[in-house]
């Protein structure tokens, strides 16, 4: 959307999100290649950080268990 000289007087912003970028990225030599094949696989991600968060989140809603620690 562009709001871009279109002010709204009574809009604040409260908290300023950001976008944060997450790569599933498999080796040829596992075979993975879809987003399932993670299931019961080792996966490595940085716990305790936003994409960590997000990956469990993703992972939970679609059901998807890896094998992260």
């Amino acid at each position: 959307m562009d709001w871009e000289g279109k002010p709204h007087k009574e809009l604040r912003v409260l908290w300023g999100g950001y976008f944060t970028p997450i790569h599933l990225v498999a080796s040829k030599k596992s075979g993975i290649t879809t987003v399932e094949g993670f299931t019961g696989r080792p996966f490595a991600m940085n716990p305790g950080t936003t994409s960590g968060w997000h990956m469990e989140y993703f992972f939970k809603a679609i059901d998807i268990k890896p094998i992260t620690n």
